[in-house]
């Protein structure tokens, strides 16, 4: 009787009673809960993914660029470009008045260039204007070859000095005009047409390359043609072409700073950055002594690029 009271206290009170119980949840409810938080953790799935990929393909073209640019020659692009052909004139095959002593660094004398001068113009001097070319005087060695056109008009001393200085001066057309004179005194002058084809080559590559050749063939020695068809394929981006010509003028003309700058420029086109650098040094050192057509300040900059 005691136990029914307190169970009925008991009731009344709500102590002693476990906590209540949630009812469970129905079975499609709790389906559609599962089935959404899966979705969310598929698309959650699906973003670290493409995330993941993007990070990659960044870190790919990434290291890609690196690659190329570490690639690239040792310094900013775009590398020195060959000096155009002003075509080196060969010192007096003869003169009326006594030679000078000839310098250590005089280039090749081709035999079949020059017409002797007359005996009776003693004062005009190719070999004094010659000198002073060389000497970098361009002023005083117009006037001095000038002085032997007058007295000699068919000199091709005088002819292929006269238009070497104009090519330097950037009077192409001054040039082209001493060329063609040159080659209606001989018509066989390989130098001048050397030149005619430096300054009118590119118009039509194919035929002066022919033409170079065929030049070549007959006389493969001499220096300017062979520098006259580096330029032409360096013209074209016939690297590979160009240093072999270059090479070739390098091996009959050894001292020729131009040469030896063009010679560097071919090899550093090709990537082939120590066997420039030699060759960029030998140009400066060669130009020391004679005038070039290159920017000796440019060259120095190159040379320093190269040695880091």
């Amino acid at each position: 009787m005691d136990e029914l009271k307190k169970a009925e206290q008991s009731k009344r009170t709500g102590v002693g009673q476990p906590p209540p119980v949630s009812p469970l949840p129905r079975a499609d409810a709790r389906d559609q809960r599962l089935s959404r938080a899966r979705s969310t953790q598929v698309s959650l799935d699906r973003n670290r993914t493409a995330a993941l990929v993007l990070v990659l393909s960044l870190l790919l073209v990434g290291g890609g660029s690196a690659a190329y640019y570490w690639m690239q020659p040792e310094s900013a692009l775009p590398l020195p470009l060959p000096v155009p052909l002003a075509a080196p004139v060969p010192p007096p095959s003869s003169t009326a008045v006594a030679p000078a002593v000839p310098r250590a660094d005089a280039v090749m004398q081709p035999a079949v260039l020059a017409v002797p001068a007359q005996a009776t113009t003693p004062e005009p001097s190719a070999q004094r204007a010659y000198a002073a070319l060389m000497a970098g005087d361009e002023r005083q060695s117009r006037r001095e070859y000038l002085r032997v056109l007058e007295a000699e008009p068919t000199s091709l001393d005088a002819l292929h000095g006269l238009a070497t200085i104009s090519l330097r001066q950037g009077q192409a057309d001054a040039a082209e005009a001493y060329y063609l004179r040159a080659l209606k005194v001989d018509a066989q002058d390989a130098l001048a047409q050397a030149g005619l084809i430096g300054l009118k080559g590119q118009a039509n590559p194919q035929q002066a390359e022919e033409h170079l050749k065929s030049l070549l063939a007959a006389a493969p020695e001499l220096s300017f043609l062979n520098y006259a068809l580096g330029n032409l394929y360096a013209g074209r981006n016939r690297w590979s072409e160009a240093q072999q010509a270059f090479f070739k003028a390098y091996s009959a003309e050894p001292d020729n700073p131009d040469i030896l700058f063009n010679l560097a420029v071919s090899l550093d086109h090709l990537r082939q950055p120590q066997h420039a650098l030699q060759f960029y040094k030998l140009a400066l050192s060669a130009a020391e002594s004679r005038p070039v057509g290159f920017d000796k300040q440019q060259v120095k900059t190159r040379v320093l690029a190269l040695q880091r």
